[in-house]
Protein backbone atom coordinates (compact mmCIF):
# COMPACT_ATOMS: atom_id res chain seq x y z
CA UNK A 1 0.00 0.00 0.00
CA UNK A 2 1.25 3.67 -0.41
CA UNK A 3 2.12 5.55 2.06
CA UNK A 4 -0.59 8.60 1.94
CA UNK A 5 1.69 11.60 1.89
CA UNK A 6 -0.16 14.46 3.27
CA UNK A 7 -1.87 13.30 6.32
CA UNK A 8 -3.23 9.90 7.36
CA UNK A 9 -7.29 10.99 5.54
CA UNK A 10 -5.55 12.98 2.13
CA UNK A 11 -7.66 11.85 -0.50
CA UNK A 12 -6.02 13.02 -4.01
CA UNK A 13 -9.66 12.97 -5.49
CA UNK A 14 -10.91 16.77 -4.34
CA UNK A 15 -7.45 18.13 -5.54
CA UNK A 16 -8.00 17.06 -8.62
CA UNK A 17 -11.30 15.61 -9.60
CA UNK A 18 -14.92 16.97 -10.56
CA UNK A 19 -17.76 15.08 -9.72
CA UNK A 20 -20.99 15.55 -11.16
CA UNK A 21 -23.53 13.49 -9.34
CA UNK A 22 -26.28 11.88 -11.22
CA UNK A 23 -29.10 14.19 -8.86
CA UNK A 24 -27.27 17.21 -10.27
CA UNK A 25 -25.28 18.11 -7.22
CA UNK A 26 -21.43 18.43 -7.55
CA UNK A 27 -20.14 16.16 -5.02
CA UNK A 28 -16.20 14.93 -3.98
CA UNK A 29 -16.08 12.02 -5.63
CA UNK A 30 -18.40 9.33 -7.14
CA UNK A 31 -18.37 7.42 -3.65
CA UNK A 32 -20.40 9.62 -1.84
CA UNK A 33 -24.21 11.71 -2.39
CA UNK A 34 -23.02 14.75 -0.05
CA UNK A 35 -23.67 17.69 -2.35
CA UNK A 36 -20.45 20.14 -2.40
CA UNK A 37 -21.98 23.56 -3.71
CA UNK A 38 -21.83 24.75 -7.36
CA UNK A 39 -18.02 24.97 -8.16
CA UNK A 40 -14.79 22.95 -7.75
CA UNK A 41 -13.06 25.53 -4.84
CA UNK A 42 -16.51 25.84 -3.21
CA UNK A 43 -16.48 26.70 0.57
CA UNK A 44 -17.57 23.57 1.53
CA UNK A 45 -14.97 21.74 -0.98
CA UNK A 46 -11.92 24.00 0.46
CA UNK A 47 -13.10 23.09 4.26
CA UNK A 48 -12.87 19.52 3.04
CA UNK A 49 -8.91 20.23 1.84
CA UNK A 50 -8.20 21.89 4.76
CA UNK A 51 -9.41 18.85 6.86
CA UNK A 52 -7.97 16.33 4.78
CA UNK A 53 -4.41 18.21 4.86
CA UNK A 54 -5.19 18.27 8.72
CA UNK A 55 -4.96 15.13 8.99
CA UNK A 56 -9.53 14.96 9.92
CA UNK A 57 -11.70 12.05 8.53
CA UNK A 58 -14.85 13.58 7.11
CA UNK A 59 -16.97 9.89 8.62
CA UNK A 60 -20.17 11.38 6.59
CA UNK A 61 -19.10 12.46 3.23
CA UNK A 62 -16.22 9.90 3.27
CA UNK A 63 -18.02 7.15 4.80
CA UNK A 64 -17.33 4.69 2.33
CA UNK A 65 -13.74 5.06 2.07
CA UNK A 66 -13.96 5.27 5.57
CA UNK A 67 -15.76 2.18 6.40
CA UNK A 68 -13.74 -0.01 3.94
CA UNK A 69 -10.47 0.97 5.80
CA UNK A 70 -11.76 0.11 8.92
CA UNK A 71 -12.52 -3.37 7.88
CA UNK A 72 -9.15 -3.68 6.20
CA UNK A 73 -10.85 -3.63 2.61
CA UNK A 74 -8.99 -1.33 -0.23
CA UNK A 75 -10.89 2.03 -0.87
CA UNK A 76 -11.05 3.79 -3.37
CA UNK A 77 -8.99 6.79 -1.75
CA UNK A 78 -6.61 4.31 -1.34
CA UNK A 79 -6.97 2.75 -4.94
CA UNK A 80 -5.90 6.47 -5.92
CA UNK A 81 -3.42 6.53 -3.40
CA UNK A 82 -1.69 3.84 -5.68
CA UNK A 83 -2.05 5.79 -8.67
CA UNK A 84 1.05 7.73 -10.48
CA UNK A 85 0.45 11.37 -10.38
CA UNK A 86 2.88 11.20 -13.41
CA UNK A 87 0.25 9.80 -15.58
CA UNK A 88 -1.45 13.30 -15.24
CA UNK A 89 -1.16 16.43 -17.11
CA UNK A 90 -0.78 18.69 -14.19
CA UNK A 91 0.80 17.26 -11.16
CA UNK A 92 0.46 19.97 -8.58
CA UNK A 93 -2.71 18.61 -6.73
CA UNK A 94 -1.04 15.54 -5.91
CA UNK A 95 2.69 16.95 -5.31
CA UNK A 96 1.94 20.06 -3.81
CA UNK A 97 -2.29 20.17 -3.01
CA UNK A 98 -3.95 23.48 -2.12
CA UNK A 99 -7.57 24.41 -0.78
CA UNK A 100 -7.66 26.28 -3.83
CA UNK A 101 -6.42 26.82 -7.34
CA UNK A 102 -5.61 23.17 -8.10
CA UNK A 103 -5.60 21.46 -11.55
CA UNK A 104 -9.17 19.35 -12.78
CA UNK A 105 -7.12 16.54 -14.09
CA UNK A 106 -10.07 14.11 -13.99
CA UNK A 107 -14.03 13.90 -14.29
CA UNK A 108 -16.64 11.87 -12.65
CA UNK A 109 -19.21 12.48 -15.73
CA UNK A 110 -22.86 11.25 -14.60
CA UNK A 111 -25.16 12.81 -17.60
CA UNK A 112 -28.63 11.92 -15.27
CA UNK A 113 -29.67 9.40 -13.32
CA UNK A 114 -32.31 7.71 -16.12
CA UNK A 115 -31.65 3.75 -15.66
CA UNK A 116 -34.00 0.99 -17.52
CA UNK A 117 -32.71 -1.72 -14.49
CA UNK A 118 -33.45 -1.90 -10.86
CA UNK A 119 -30.98 -3.09 -9.03
CA UNK A 120 -31.50 -4.23 -5.63
CA UNK A 121 -28.20 -2.55 -4.20
CA UNK A 122 -29.38 0.40 -5.90
CA UNK A 123 -30.78 3.47 -5.08
CA UNK A 124 -33.57 5.90 -6.90
CA UNK A 125 -30.34 8.61 -6.78
CA UNK A 126 -28.76 6.25 -9.55
CA UNK A 127 -31.81 4.97 -11.31
CA UNK A 128 -34.80 6.36 -11.84
CA UNK A 129 -36.66 3.01 -12.41
CA UNK A 130 -36.53 2.35 -8.46
CA UNK A 131 -38.24 5.76 -7.58
CA UNK A 132 -42.23 4.04 -7.06
CA UNK A 133 -40.54 0.91 -6.00
CA UNK A 134 -38.68 2.98 -2.93
CA UNK A 135 -41.45 5.17 -2.33
CA UNK A 136 -43.77 1.74 -1.97
CA UNK A 137 -40.62 0.13 0.52
CA UNK A 138 -40.82 3.71 2.27
CA UNK A 139 -44.28 3.40 3.34
CA UNK A 140 -43.53 -0.12 4.61
CA UNK A 141 -41.01 1.36 6.75
CA UNK A 142 -37.74 -0.35 4.71
CA UNK A 143 -36.40 2.58 3.27
CA UNK A 144 -35.39 6.26 3.18
CA UNK A 145 -38.01 8.82 1.91
CA UNK A 146 -37.38 9.79 -1.58
CA UNK A 147 -36.25 13.19 -2.19
CA UNK A 148 -37.77 15.49 -4.33
CA UNK A 149 -34.65 16.34 -6.11
CA UNK A 150 -34.37 12.40 -6.99
CA UNK A 151 -37.02 12.70 -9.84
CA UNK A 152 -35.62 12.04 -12.89
CA UNK A 153 -32.81 14.60 -13.34
CA UNK A 154 -30.60 15.76 -16.73
CA UNK A 155 -27.00 16.96 -16.58
CA UNK A 156 -26.30 19.09 -19.39
CA UNK A 157 -22.76 18.54 -18.66
CA UNK A 158 -21.59 18.62 -22.66
CA UNK A 159 -23.33 21.82 -22.95
CA UNK A 160 -21.21 23.44 -20.39
CA UNK A 161 -17.88 22.16 -21.56
CA UNK A 162 -18.63 23.62 -25.07
CA UNK A 163 -19.03 26.66 -23.64
CA UNK A 164 -16.25 26.63 -21.13
CA UNK A 165 -13.54 24.50 -23.35
CA UNK A 166 -11.16 26.12 -21.12
CA UNK A 167 -12.42 23.48 -18.29
CA UNK A 168 -10.81 20.66 -19.91
CA UNK A 169 -7.30 22.59 -20.16
CA UNK A 170 -5.56 19.75 -17.75
CA UNK A 171 -8.26 16.76 -17.69
CA UNK A 172 -6.51 13.50 -19.22
CA UNK A 173 -9.03 11.07 -17.16
CA UNK A 174 -12.83 10.79 -17.29
CA UNK A 175 -15.10 8.20 -15.89
CA UNK A 176 -18.95 7.76 -16.74
CA UNK A 177 -21.45 6.18 -14.97
CA UNK A 178 -25.11 6.81 -14.37
CA UNK A 179 -28.23 6.26 -14.39
CA UNK A 180 -27.09 4.55 -17.07
CA UNK A 181 -25.07 6.33 -19.53
CA UNK A 182 -25.31 4.69 -22.94
CA UNK A 183 -29.24 5.33 -22.89
CA UNK A 184 -28.49 8.55 -25.14
CA UNK A 185 -25.55 9.73 -27.01
CA UNK A 186 -23.89 11.82 -24.71
CA UNK A 187 -20.80 9.77 -24.64
CA UNK A 188 -20.58 10.05 -28.13
CA UNK A 189 -21.22 13.53 -27.91
CA UNK A 190 -18.45 13.96 -25.88
CA UNK A 191 -15.83 12.15 -28.34
CA UNK A 192 -16.48 15.27 -30.52
CA UNK A 193 -16.10 17.85 -27.94
CA UNK A 194 -12.66 16.21 -27.22
CA UNK A 195 -11.55 15.96 -30.70
CA UNK A 196 -12.38 19.51 -31.73
CA UNK A 197 -10.35 20.64 -28.78
CA UNK A 198 -7.46 18.47 -29.10
CA UNK A 199 -8.44 16.45 -26.26
CA UNK A 200 -8.95 12.79 -27.43
CA UNK A 201 -5.81 11.39 -27.95
CA UNK A 202 -4.45 12.51 -24.71
CA UNK A 203 -7.65 11.14 -22.63
CA UNK A 204 -8.43 8.06 -20.60
CA UNK A 205 -12.21 7.26 -20.97
CA UNK A 206 -13.72 4.44 -18.62
CA UNK A 207 -17.55 3.78 -19.17
CA UNK A 208 -19.34 1.98 -16.93
CA UNK A 209 -22.58 0.52 -18.03
CA UNK A 210 -25.67 -2.33 -17.77
CA UNK A 211 -25.22 -3.60 -20.90
CA UNK A 212 -28.50 -3.24 -22.23
CA UNK A 213 -27.75 -0.48 -24.35
CA UNK A 214 -24.23 -1.44 -25.89
CA UNK A 215 -24.13 -0.78 -29.49
CA UNK A 216 -20.98 -2.51 -31.01
CA UNK A 217 -20.85 -0.29 -34.27
CA UNK A 218 -20.83 2.78 -31.87
CA UNK A 219 -18.29 1.65 -29.78
CA UNK A 220 -15.82 2.39 -32.61
CA UNK A 221 -16.02 6.53 -31.82
CA UNK A 222 -13.84 5.71 -28.92
CA UNK A 223 -11.08 4.36 -31.09
CA UNK A 224 -8.74 7.41 -30.73
CA UNK A 225 -8.59 7.74 -27.75
CA UNK A 226 -5.63 7.17 -25.69
CA UNK A 227 -7.02 4.57 -23.97
CA UNK A 228 -10.89 2.95 -23.57
CA UNK A 229 -12.19 0.81 -20.95
CA UNK A 230 -15.99 -0.68 -21.21
CA UNK A 231 -16.63 -1.64 -17.79
CA UNK A 232 -19.65 -4.23 -17.95
CA UNK A 233 -21.73 -4.33 -14.50
CA UNK A 234 -22.39 -8.20 -13.99
CA UNK A 235 -22.66 -8.70 -10.58
CA UNK A 236 -23.83 -12.23 -11.09
CA UNK A 237 -22.83 -14.86 -14.09
CA UNK A 238 -26.07 -16.87 -14.11
CA UNK A 239 -29.64 -16.42 -13.30
CA UNK A 240 -29.43 -14.11 -10.15
CA UNK A 241 -28.04 -11.69 -13.01
CA UNK A 242 -31.62 -10.96 -13.45
CA UNK A 243 -32.73 -11.23 -10.15
CA UNK A 244 -30.44 -8.88 -8.62
CA UNK A 245 -30.09 -6.39 -11.17
CA UNK A 246 -32.40 -6.57 -14.54
CA UNK A 247 -35.53 -7.53 -12.92
CA UNK A 248 -36.21 -9.57 -16.20
CA UNK A 249 -36.16 -6.39 -18.96
CA UNK A 250 -32.51 -8.01 -19.69
CA UNK A 251 -32.41 -11.68 -19.26
CA UNK A 252 -29.19 -13.68 -19.03
CA UNK A 253 -29.25 -15.11 -21.81
CA UNK A 254 -28.72 -11.40 -23.81
CA UNK A 255 -25.85 -10.94 -21.28
CA UNK A 256 -24.40 -13.85 -22.07
CA UNK A 257 -24.81 -12.98 -25.47
CA UNK A 258 -23.22 -9.47 -25.45
CA UNK A 259 -20.28 -11.12 -23.16
CA UNK A 260 -19.46 -13.16 -26.32
CA UNK A 261 -20.20 -10.18 -28.93
CA UNK A 262 -18.07 -8.18 -26.68
CA UNK A 263 -15.51 -11.23 -26.73
CA UNK A 264 -15.25 -10.85 -30.51
CA UNK A 265 -15.04 -7.34 -30.36
CA UNK A 266 -12.21 -7.26 -28.59
CA UNK A 267 -10.15 -9.74 -30.18
CA UNK A 268 -10.86 -7.66 -33.55
CA UNK A 269 -10.06 -4.16 -31.37
CA UNK A 270 -6.92 -5.16 -29.39
CA UNK A 271 -5.26 -2.01 -30.35
CA UNK A 272 -7.34 0.08 -28.15
CA UNK A 273 -10.50 -1.57 -26.94
CA UNK A 274 -10.22 -2.93 -23.12
CA UNK A 275 -13.16 -4.18 -21.21
CA UNK A 276 -13.01 -5.21 -17.50
CA UNK A 277 -16.53 -7.18 -15.77
CA UNK A 278 -17.44 -5.78 -12.38
CA UNK A 279 -19.78 -7.46 -9.20
CA UNK A 280 -20.52 -5.91 -6.16
CA UNK A 281 -19.96 -8.63 -3.71
CA UNK A 282 -22.76 -9.05 -1.53
CA UNK A 283 -25.29 -11.50 0.05
CA UNK A 284 -26.92 -12.27 -2.80
CA UNK A 285 -23.95 -13.08 -4.88
CA UNK A 286 -21.88 -14.77 -1.96
CA UNK A 287 -21.16 -17.47 -3.85
CA UNK A 288 -20.08 -17.05 -7.55
CA UNK A 289 -17.26 -15.31 -6.98
CA UNK A 290 -14.66 -17.85 -8.67
CA UNK A 291 -17.63 -18.45 -11.52
CA UNK A 292 -17.71 -14.86 -11.73
CA UNK A 293 -13.76 -14.88 -12.17
CA UNK A 294 -14.09 -17.63 -14.90
CA UNK A 295 -16.41 -15.79 -16.93
CA UNK A 296 -14.18 -12.50 -16.73
CA UNK A 297 -10.67 -15.07 -17.83
CA UNK A 298 -12.85 -16.72 -20.30
CA UNK A 299 -13.94 -13.13 -21.95
CA UNK A 300 -10.71 -11.66 -21.61
CA UNK A 301 -11.63 -9.15 -19.37
CA UNK A 302 -10.34 -7.85 -16.05
CA UNK A 303 -12.36 -8.65 -13.25
CA UNK A 304 -13.46 -5.18 -11.27
CA UNK A 305 -14.86 -7.06 -8.13
CA UNK A 306 -15.49 -5.34 -5.32
CA UNK A 307 -16.68 -5.36 -2.04
CA UNK A 308 -20.29 -4.03 -1.39
CA UNK A 309 -20.27 -1.62 1.91
CA UNK A 310 -23.49 0.05 1.74
CA UNK A 311 -26.59 -0.24 2.38
CA UNK A 312 -25.44 -2.81 5.35
CA UNK A 313 -28.50 -5.43 4.95
CA UNK A 314 -26.90 -6.53 1.94
CA UNK A 315 -23.56 -6.89 3.11
CA UNK A 316 -21.96 -10.61 3.29
CA UNK A 317 -22.27 -11.01 7.12
CA UNK A 318 -26.12 -10.92 7.07
CA UNK A 319 -25.88 -14.70 6.11
CA UNK A 320 -25.41 -17.03 8.61
CA UNK A 321 -21.67 -18.20 9.06
CA UNK A 322 -22.26 -21.65 7.81
CA UNK A 323 -23.09 -20.37 4.25
CA UNK A 324 -20.31 -18.10 3.87
CA UNK A 325 -17.27 -20.85 5.97
CA UNK A 326 -18.62 -23.00 2.83
CA UNK A 327 -17.45 -20.59 0.53
CA UNK A 328 -14.37 -19.11 2.28
CA UNK A 329 -13.01 -23.07 2.07
CA UNK A 330 -13.66 -22.74 -1.60
CA UNK A 331 -11.96 -19.52 -2.38
CA UNK A 332 -8.96 -19.08 0.48
CA UNK A 333 -6.68 -20.72 -1.88
CA UNK A 334 -7.62 -19.84 -5.02
CA UNK A 335 -5.13 -18.34 -7.74
CA UNK A 336 -5.61 -14.89 -9.33
CA UNK A 337 -3.99 -15.38 -12.54
CA UNK A 338 -2.32 -12.09 -14.41
CA UNK A 339 -5.44 -9.72 -12.86
CA UNK A 340 -4.14 -7.05 -10.34
CA UNK A 341 -7.38 -5.80 -9.74
CA UNK A 342 -9.11 -9.06 -8.48
CA UNK A 343 -6.14 -10.19 -6.68
CA UNK A 344 -6.33 -7.17 -4.26
CA UNK A 345 -9.63 -7.66 -3.82
CA UNK A 346 -9.98 -11.68 -3.12
CA UNK A 347 -8.09 -10.97 0.12
CA UNK A 348 -10.81 -8.20 0.67
CA UNK A 349 -13.53 -11.19 -0.04
CA UNK A 350 -11.77 -13.66 1.89
CA UNK A 351 -12.10 -11.19 5.13
CA UNK A 352 -15.39 -10.22 4.93
CA UNK A 353 -16.64 -14.32 4.23
CA UNK A 354 -15.71 -14.38 8.14
CA UNK A 355 -16.84 -11.39 9.35
CA UNK A 356 -18.97 -11.68 12.83
CA UNK A 357 -22.24 -12.13 12.26
CA UNK A 358 -24.39 -8.61 11.59
CA UNK A 359 -26.99 -7.63 14.29
CA UNK A 360 -30.87 -8.80 14.37
CA UNK A 361 -32.03 -5.96 13.56
CA UNK A 362 -30.22 -5.52 10.26
CA UNK A 363 -30.38 -9.65 9.31
CA UNK A 364 -34.21 -8.81 9.87
CA UNK A 365 -34.34 -6.02 7.31
CA UNK A 366 -32.39 -8.19 4.86
CA UNK A 367 -35.19 -10.91 4.64
CA UNK A 368 -37.54 -8.26 5.26
CA UNK A 369 -36.33 -6.09 2.27
CA UNK A 370 -36.13 -9.29 -0.32
CA UNK A 371 -39.42 -10.39 0.57
CA UNK A 372 -40.99 -7.04 -0.07
CA UNK A 373 -39.32 -6.55 -3.25
CA UNK A 374 -40.02 -9.83 -4.56
CA UNK A 375 -43.51 -8.60 -4.06
CA UNK A 376 -43.51 -5.75 -5.51
CA UNK A 377 -41.16 -6.91 -8.28
CA UNK A 378 -43.65 -10.15 -9.10
CA UNK A 379 -40.46 -12.56 -8.18
CA UNK A 380 -39.62 -15.16 -5.81
CA UNK A 381 -35.98 -15.66 -4.51
CA UNK A 382 -36.61 -19.39 -4.45
CA UNK A 383 -36.95 -19.84 -8.51
CA UNK A 384 -33.37 -18.23 -8.49
CA UNK A 385 -31.63 -19.47 -4.98
CA UNK A 386 -33.06 -22.39 -2.69
CA UNK A 387 -30.64 -21.85 -0.34
CA UNK A 388 -30.75 -18.44 0.22
CA UNK A 389 -34.70 -18.67 -0.22
CA UNK A 390 -34.42 -21.34 2.81
CA UNK A 391 -32.74 -18.71 4.84
CA UNK A 392 -35.23 -15.23 4.16
CA UNK A 393 -38.42 -17.27 4.36
CA UNK A 394 -37.20 -19.73 7.82
CA UNK A 395 -39.46 -18.96 10.91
Amino acid sequence: MTKAIHSTSWCPIPFNAISFHPTGSLTRCMMSDVPMGETFDSPQMQKLRQDMLDGTWDKEGCMTCWKKEQQGNISQRQKWLQRNPQDFKNTDGFINPKTTGNPVNHLFINYSNICNFKCRMCGPNYSNSLIPEHKHLHSLGLGKKVKTETIKNRNFINTYLRQKPESLKDVTSIWITGGEPLMDNNCYDLIDILAEHGNESQTDMVITTNGSKVDLDKLQKFENLKFFELDLSIDAPNIMFEYMRSAGIFTWEQMNKLIDDLTHFKKQNSSWFHMCFNASIQAYNYDTVLEFDSICRQAGALNNTRMLIFPEHFRLNVLPYKYRKEQFDKIKDYEVINDPRFKRTHSDICKNMLQQQASDEVVKKFKQQTIAQDKYRNMNIENFHSQLAEFIHEG
